[in-house]
This record gives C-alpha cells, structure tokens and sequence, in this order.
C-alpha cells in the first residue's frame, strides 16, 4: 500500500497512457482514499525546469498508475534543507520505507533516513528492469543497444583507473606507481602523505590526481596549495592544462588557494580541508619555514607535501620532515629514540639489500640453466634462504619464519614467486613510516631514464674577437680576489660571474644593480661589449661566413642551430632578461620570425599561448627561445635537444631544466641531448666539467640525490671565494667521491623501495590493467559518448580527422526530452577562460578548422592528440559534455529494457541479462571506513557486465550464438539498427512485422500483448529472471577470488602487525588492523544486480 511522503513512479507520457513509456518520480503529498488518487509532487534539485519548461510541478494520478520506487544511487537530495548524495538504499519490509545511507556534501557525515525525509529530484528513480519487461515497458531498442555500449565502456575505463574514473579525463599518461599513489592517497578517511619520489616521476601529477578526485567526491571544500615562489606559474599551468582545475571556484563549489611559499604566513590560521606543500625538504634548513609549514599541517585536515626523496642517513633532516607529515607521532619524540628507530630499519634495509642481489643472481641462473635444477641453482638458493634467514632473526617475527620455511626448492618456479613474496611482506611491514611514499625510477616501464648527451660550442675567450669580454673577466677576477672590502661575495660577484657567462647584455643589466661600489671601468667595458654584440647581430650573415675571425658565444649558438640542429626542435634557455631580448634580436635577423618561438615572462598571455602552440604543432617553427619562466607545466618533452646559453649554478635548476625534455610522455628511445657554449679556460669550463664529469649531469639523472644538492651549490661558491682560478678545478674529484658515497646509502634504500613495490601484488595487477586499458581507451571514449550523445539530443559537427566540435545550438530538447538529458552549462563550457583562449589562440594562428567564431569547443577522443597541443580540449571522464552524457546513459530507465524480433540463421525466443555487481558498503558506512578503500581490492573481484541468456521453451542452440548475434547488433549505427531489429514495443502500426503480411490491424505492442497475456508474461518474465539471477550469481561466485583476497587482506593485517611490534604505532595504525573482515564482507555480500533486459524472438 502507497504511503503518504513516499516516492513513487508515474506516467507522463502523452502520446500514450495505455502503454506509456516515458516516466518521472513524484513525492506523494496527499491520498484521498475515496477517489484512489495521490497527490503527488515533482521536485527538482537540478535546474531542469530551465530546459523542461512544461515538466509539472504537480499533479494528481490513479493510484493504479502509481508504482512504489527507489531513488537512485548517486542521486544529490536535500536533507533538512542541505544536499546530500545517495550512498546506499534498502527497503524495510516491516515499514514498507526505503532506507537510505546519505552523505553530506557539507559536513562529510553519513546519515542512515528513510525516504520520507528526503527531497529527491523527479529525474531520479531507479526501477528493476524486470518489472519493466513485466509490465511491456520495451522501450526502443536504439535506447537499449546504444546503453550497452556506453555501460561496457564506463565499467572497463572504471575497472582500469580503479574506480578513479574522473583522472581518466586528464591530460596524462597516468603510470602504474602514479595510480598506486593514487589509490594509497585516498584509501582512508583522511590523507596525510608526503610524496617523495625520484626527480621525473610525476609528484605534481601526483597529488594533482588526488585533488582532482577529491574535488569530484566532495563538496563546498577549501583547498590550498603552496609552492615555491618560482614554481607557482607552474603549478598553475599544470592544474588548468591537464587537470581542468582553476583557482577559485571548482567544480561542486570546491574551492582553490594558490599562494608562494613567500606568503605561508597569510594562511596559517585559517581552516583547510586539503593542503599540498611543494618542496618541503627546503624548510629544513629554515626555521621560520619550517615553523610556518608545521602550524600549517597542524591546521589541515588533509595535507600531500611534495620533498625529494629523504636520505634516512640524515636522521635529523629525516626526522623534521617526518614531523611535518606526522606532528602528533614525531614532534615530541627524543632524538635518541628516532635514531634507533632508523637504525633497527637501517639493519633490515642491509639485509634486504643483500637478498635483492641474491634473487637476481637466481633467477639469472634458472635462466642459464635452462629452467634445469643444478648444483649452482642449488646453491644460490641456499644462500637466498640463508639471507633471509638473516633478515628473519633482525626481526624476530614468526610470521616471517613460516614465510620463509613454505619456500620450497622443488617447487614448480624454484621457489621464485614465494621468496618475492617475503622480499614483500619484509619491505612493507618493516618499513618504518609509510606516509612517505618514494616511487623509483625503477618503477617505470618504459625507462623514463633518457639517454642524455652533450655537445659542447667552446670559444676562445682570449681571442682577438673577445678582447672586451676578456677585459671584463680579468677584471671579474681581481674583484674576486678583492672580495670582503665593499664588495660580497655571494651577494655581489657570483651574481655578476653568472651575469657574465650569458651575455654582454645580462652583464650591463646586472651591474647597475650594483651601482656606487667603484665598478665604472666595467660599466664602460660593459656598454662596449653590448655595442660589440648589438654590431655582430647587424652583420650576422657576414659573420657566419668568416666564422675564423669572429667565433663568440653568440655566434657559436646561431652557427649550432643553423648547421647542426637542422629540422630539429630546440629548446634554448636563459636565465636572464637582458639576454633573451639579445638572442630574441639575433634569430629573428637570421632564421625569420616565422621560425621562432619566444617564451618570456615580459610577454602578454595571448603571446605565450600563441608561441607555445605554434612550438607543439608546427613543424617550421623549429626554435624555441625560453627565459627562466622555462615554459613550466608546458608540454615540450616532444624537443630533440635543449640548448644552455647559460648554465645554471644550481645542480636542481639545472637538473629540472633538461627534466623538460627528460619526462613522462617522451619518446622511450628519443635522447636527450644537451647543447652547452663555454668560454675556454674560465671558470664557466670548470663549472661545466663539475656539472659534466663530477656530477654527470649530463649522462644521468641524479635522482635520489636531489635533497643533497644544495649542500653541493654551496661547496661551488665556497670553492671559488677560496681560488678564483682553480679552486673549483680542484673539488672535481672530492665531490664525485663524496657523491659516489652517498650514491650507495641510496642504492640500499632504492632497493628496500624497489623489492616492497615490485614484487607487491596491487601494483602487478595495477600495471596489466593499466596496459590493457591504454590500447583501448580512445575508442571507449567515441564510442561510449557519441552514440548515445545523438539519441539523448546533444549533437557535434565533425572538424579534421578525429576532432569535434559542440557549440551553444548543439543541445536540441525534443531529442533530449524522451532521456531528461541533464546538459553541461554549455555556454559555460563555453565561455571558460581555458575554451575561449584556446580557441583565440587557434583563430590568432589563422585555423581554417572552425572560422572565426569563438563559440564553440573543439576536441578529440585520443589522449595522444589532446596531450601533444595545450589547444585541443580533451573528450573523456571529467569533461562537463562526456559526463552528462554518459551519466544520462548510465541511469537512463529507457535502455533497461527492451523487446525485439531479428532475423537470424537459428530460430530461438528468449530473454538476454545483464548483470552487476555491487560491493555491500554499509558495513564500511558503519565503521567510518572509506568506500574508496575497495579500490585496490578491484583485481580479486568480479567487476564486469555479466551477460547471459534463459529461452522461453526449448532450444538446442548455445547459448554463445545468442550473445554474438546481440554482439553484432550494438556495433551496428542507429540507422543500420532501425532497420535490421523489429521494435516489439512500437505502439503505432507501421511496416509489416519481420517483413510478414499483417494478419491483424493492430500495433506490435497489442499484437505482443494479445498473445501475451499479463498473468502468463509476469510468470514467464519471473521465472526465467530466477534461473538467470540464479545463474549470475554462481558466476559471481567462481570469478570472485575470495580466497586469494583473504590472503592479501591476511598478509596486510601481518604487516602491520609486524610494524606496531618492531616500531611500535600509532592508534590509528593498530585500528586499521580490525577493517579486514569488513572489507571482505563488503565483496562476500555484494549485491548481484540486473541493469538490463531484452526479449529476444530471432526468427530463421
């Protein structure tokens, strides 16, 4: 019996009320018993009155037309006037309510409220569609087919992210320890971690991941993000290119800071939901940072810091850092007991080292042996037992012990995979604080390790043509020497050394920031270099044919890029202002302004945008020239070589400078080749040989030693104050030895990472997902959006090759009134400051593509596409026009059901299901666990459309054929479908059934229903849904890895354990320890649901 504040589902449908098929949910707000009618009333908490203009507000219906409903899960309510999502629903049989599970968008509470209490909008009602079939709701079968398509594609992009659907969207190639990092960020209810990957790993692609699914999951957040004053700009580019977010108001009224470091203090005292700190590590060595980012972690709710990868050898720099992430486990504790915290880990880190290189030199010799057990193969797994042996008694755990003796030699792998097992379970239990995540470079595949190369353009300072620069050298040098009278060091001729080894102009520049300190015969000197300079640019033709006489560095690098650069990309840096304006000058003069990209931050937005889009996609444009705003968040990996006309006297700078090239999305065998100008027998050629042969810089990355680096960049000054000439000569050796030193602490510590990732079961399964997925992703994307795009009413004009286009007429509501399409904001879209500058850029560059209008937005499916230029929008999840789309398919009552009639090479009549499976999450509700959590469990449970068939009678035909034939229907174009099905539901009577004479005048849905009677088709469509549920559930049974998820969650409890009894933990690290059994209920219990059903007559 109806009840009074219940929701029910009615019909609307005004083309037909006998067998009506379009339908909204209404709120009963009156009965009147007499007449068996309801009151009802349509809400709507979405604005779609604004599009539906005749929806009513309310009306009053038969109680026979009235069908007690469900609100859908997902669906935003109001709940004492405050929106909350729906999380979970049920129905008490007892009180004939649904009860619901419901989350706060404002208060991040769950509440348990039964349906009477709740505002759900009129788009919002979920039906079985088995009662549809029951009561002939067949829907057309366009609807149904063009629904399968989307839903298959959503659950593989959602299996292949791990639930993490809304990253899939951005502009990255997310890699398997990304996504890891990911999943580890958002498993429990509140984040606290600091990132301290490998220089090139992707740590703002990182936490740029999380917020962006913190955004899509919460509502009415402050977010902040403080970076380091230089990398700001950076930090905003990065946000607003890939990742769509903007500062100020996102997306469900979430809100983002972003502010240097050099104004932390503004905002300690204000209260954050999410914080991200870049570049910790820097406020070690500074008190009043370290202070301010302390107060600030205290302060946030969730926090990611961002550090280089901490060398635990420095225990007290370990110790701040660690502090910063975890101020209530680590502020207060001794020195003395952090200290030999490190050092019991310190001992496992040793041991484990030696049992990495062991299992190497195993698996090695199985290979040699040809998988044949030998006396060597003997051996080397003894001394891999007795290794971890070693490795057993340090820890003392028991657990470890019976690991260790269930390893067996005689095993079909040699013991392989249970040795890896316990290289594992040692590396995660006994790592000693696991808020710090450190993704190695290791970890790649493909190598993210570049070849690096160099070519020199060295130049004889002393030569005749560099008379004035050598002047002011010679100079430099005695001043340099004179240091400590009215001039510093540090402050005064470091400055003006770097100055120097630009260009004439820099030079000029900084002097006269050191005006009144007797520096006049240099200014003199100076301004007569410049004129030198300025002079060699005018007759730079001439001078590059008589390059005997006249070699300068200026001339060397416009010789480079002319001979030897070729149809290469290059990017070329510098430091300074004075020296960009200069170069600026000299390409244009010699390679055409049509050829030449600039970079600076002098240049207005619409002049950036232009060169950086004009560097991505044209291939004349061969040269870009850069000042050290460096083009940050921009992609330029694509360059062939980066030209230094200035090199850096900072390791890190010059480390994150060729890190433009050397990043995730370049080409695997493409080198990184380095171009470096010097002035011979300067200082500059000892800078560029520390860099070169003392450090390496220019052959590998010094990843993993980034934090040791600015120690190094003090030893350069300390080591030039002390010998101007050849002091910095002399460290050479000492500072290679010393880094070598360090290089081996490190490598202990990588391969404790190492072992704990790779042989870690979640990121295995994480990497075969993520490969899987990728090959597919561009046609899951056109597929899953287009097709359903026409039916639901919002439509694209085709621009070049695989891009589109929607513009502010795309939306037409006759089509989008049968789905009650919600659309994006479309002027909105539209109108963003991101669309509207890309297109401006375009329209600036002269695309024909589009003409001039900038009301449009242009896109593209393929991740590779969108990825190569900053200009072209991005069609996948998170995208305002994909998701309404897809979440209109997803939900839409109208392709759950339908009923068709094919001609096929068998005859056979019968039902097509397919099936779901939901995780029971009240469990999870209940105890404060997050839903998130499940994520990582994704590979040991059944995550698919199940599909599967029950005939009506008799048939000899498998079941396989049946799926084929309904495979082949969902690959085919709507106009193809109209013609090839027969819509057993049409109400109207058109052309004859399956090309046969009518026998009678009426309609195929009459025709269906008169030789179908209603108590006759509930029986059939009851009994048959029985047998398929009985079937899907098995299924879910056999898939479901129930066994192996007791184990890993088994093996996670004993990690943990093992870190509370070697470290000892804190509280919430010993409540983590009761949520396995929870989590496996979760899978144990899940609902096996149906999403869809089809009546099948396939006639012979």
């Amino acid at each position: 019996m109806l009840q009074l504040y219940t929701y029910v589902r009615c019909p609307i449908d005004t083309e037909d009320s006998t067998h009506p098929r379009t339908f909204a949910m209404a709120k009963i707000v009156g009965i009147d018993d007499f007449a068996d009618t309801a009151d009802l009333e349509f809400n709507d908490n979405y604005g779609l009155r604004e599009y539906y203009t005749n929806f009513p507000n309310k009306c009053t219906m038969p109680l026979s037309f009235l069908v007690h409903c469900k609100i859908m899960q997902g669906a935003i309510v109001l709940y004492r006037g405050q929106r909350h999502r729906i999380l979970s629903g049920k129905l008490d049989k007892g009180t004939d309510l649904y009860w619901y599970h419901i989350y706060s968008l404002s208060e991040d509470i769950v509440t348990h409220v039964s349906e009477t209490e709740l505002i759900a909008s009129f788009n919002d009602s979920y039906i079985n569609p088995r009662e549809q079939m029951a009561s002939y709701e067949f829907q057309n079968p366009v609807w149904f087919f063009g629904r399968t398509v989307v839903n298959k594609a959503v659950k593989q992009i959602e299996n292949s992210t791990y639930g993490f659907k809304s990253i899939a969207g951005c502009k990255i190639y997310l890699k398997p320890h990304q996504l890891k990092t990911v999943v580890r960020c958002l498993s429990g209810n509140t984040c606290r971690y600091m990132i301290a990957d490998e220089v090139g790993m992707g740590k703002t692609i990182e936490a740029a991941s999380v917020l962006k699914i913190y955004i899509a999951d919460n509502h009415d957040k402050k977010i902040l993000i403080v970076a380091p004053d230089a990398l700001v700009e950076q930090w905003r580019t990065e946000l607003a290119f890939k990742f769509r977010l903007f500062e100020g108001l996102n997306a469900n009224n979430n809100s983002i800071t972003l502010i240097p470091v050099s104004k932390m203090s503004s905002v300690l005292y204000k209260e954050w939901d999410f914080v991200v700190v870049d570049e910790v590590h820097r406020f070690v060595n500074s008190s009043a940072l370290y202070s301010s980012g302390l107060a600030l972690s205290k302060k946030a709710k969730n926090i990611i810091m961002l550090s280089a990868t901490p060398i635990q050898s420095r225990k007290t720099e370990f110790h701040k850092l660690l502090t910063l992430i975890q101020p209530n486990k680590y502020e207060f504790m001794s020195s003395e007991k952090f200290s030999n915290l490190l050092d019991m880990q310190s001992s496992v880190i040793k041991r484990i080292h030696s049992a990495y290189n062991c299992l190497d030199d195993y698996i090695a010799e199985i290979e040699d042996s040809e998988k044949q057990r030998t006396d060597e193969t003997e051996e080397l797994f003894e001394d891999l037992i007795d290794e971890l042996n070693k490795v057993q008694k340090i820890t003392g755990s028991e657990i470890v012990r019976e690991l260790i003796d269930n390893i067996s030699y005689e095993s079909k792998d040699f013991g392989v995979s249970k040795i890896k097992t316990v290289l594992s379970f040692i590396c995660e239990g006994y790592q000693l604080e696991k808020c710090i995540i450190r993704n190695r470079r290791d970890f790649v595949k493909p190598s993210i390790d570049f070849k690096r190369e160099v070519r020199e353009i060295p130049y004889d300072i002393e030569s005749d043509c560099n008379s004035t620069e050598y002047s002011i050298y010679s100079k430099l040098a005695i001043l340099s020497d004179m240091h400590g009278r009215d001039l510093d060091f540090s402050a005064d001729i470091i400055p003006l050394l770097r100055a120097f080894f630009s260009s004439s102009a820099a030079f000029r520049d900084e002097l006269q920031k050191h005006s009144g300190k007797s520096l006049d015969e240099l200014n003199l000197l100076a301004q007569k270099w410049v004129s030198e300079d300025v002079t060699t640019i005018k007759n730079i033709d001439r001078v590059l044919a008589n390059l005997d006489n006249e070699w300068s560095r200026i001339v060397g690098v416009i010789d480079f890029l002319d001979q030897n650069a070729g149809d290469k990309k290059t990017l070329v840096f510098t430091d300074f202002r004075g020296t960009f304006e200069l170069y600026k000058k000299a390409f244009d003069k010699y390679f055409g302004a049509d050829h030449c990209c600039y970079f600076s931050e002098t240049m207005s937005s619409d002049e950036l945008e232009l060169n950086t889009y004009r560097f991505q996609t044209e291939s004349k444009y061969k040269i870009m020239l850069s000042d050290k705003s460096g083009g940050e968040g921009r992609n330029f990996q694509m360059a062939d070589y980066i030209l230094h006309i200035d090199l850096p006297w900072s390791a890190n700078d010059l480390e994150q400078r060729i890190g433009r090239l050397a990043r995730i999305g370049r080409e695997a065998d493409k080198s990184v080749v380095s171009i470096v100008p010097f002035a011979q027998n300067t200082i500059e050629q000892d800078l560029y040989s520390f860099w070169k042969d003392g450090l390496g810089i220019f052959s590998k990355s010094q990843s993993g030693l980034e934090i040791i680096m600015p120690e190094v960049d003090m030893a350069i000054i300390g080591a030039i104050a002390n010998d101007f000439r050849h002091g910095l000569s002399n460290i050479i050796s000492e500072i290679a030895a010393k880094v070598a030193e360090l290089n081996e602490t490190v490598k202990l510590e990588r391969h404790f990472d190492i072992a704990q990732y790779k042989y870690h079961a979640l990121n295995l399964n994480i990497e075969k997902s993520i490969e899987m997925y990728r090959t597919l992703e561009t046609d899951l994307f056109s597929s899953s959006m287009m097709g359903w795009a026409t039916l639901a009413g919002l439509k694209c004009s085709s621009v070049d090759g695989d891009a589109v286009s929607f513009s502010a007429h795309s939306f037409q509501y006759n089509a989008a009134n049968n789905s009650l399409l919600i659309p994006p904001d479309m002027k909105k879209v539209i109108d963003s400051k991101m669309n509207q500058m890309q297109n401006r850029i375009r329209n600036l560059n002269g695309s024909s593509s589009v003409g001039v209008t900038t009301s449009y937005i242009m896109g593209t499916f393929s991740r590779e596409k969108a990825m190569k230029s900053d200009y072209m929008h991005f069609f996948a999840p998170g995208d305002e026009i994909y998701d309404s789309i897809i979440q209109n398919a997803v939900t839409s009552y109208k392709g759950k059901c339908a009923a068709i009639a094919v001609n096929g090479p068998f005859a056979w009549e019968g039902f097509v299901y397919s099936w779901s499976y939901v995780p029971d999450t009240v469990g999870l509700l209940e105890n404060n666990i997050s839903i998130r959590k499940l994520a990582q469990y994704r590979p040991y449970v059944p995550n698919f459309i199940y599909t599967n068939t029950v005939s009506i009678g008799k048939y000899d035909i498998p079941e396989s054929l049946v799926l084929s034939l309904i495979e082949k229907l969902s690959t085919l174009r709507e106009s193809e479908l109209r013609k090839s099905v027969e819509h057993i539901g049409k109400r109207s009577s058109s052309r004859s059934f399956l090309g046969l004479p009518k026998t009678y005048p009426m309609s195929n849905m009459m025709l269906f229903e008169s030789k179908h009677p209603k108590d006759i088709w509930e029986d059939i469509v009851r009994s048959c849904y029985d047998n398929a549920r009985a079937s899907a559930v098995e299924e879910y049974k056999k898939k479901l890895r129930l066994k192996t998820l007791r184990e890993i969650l088994e093996n996670e409890q004993s990690e943990l354990e093992a870190s509370v009894d070697f470290y000892g933990a804190a509280n919430s690290e010993k409540n983590a320890m009761d949520n396995s059994q929870i989590i496996l209920d979760a899978f144990r219990k899940a609902a096996v649901v149906l999403d869809s059903i089809c009546y099948v007559k396939v006639v012979k």
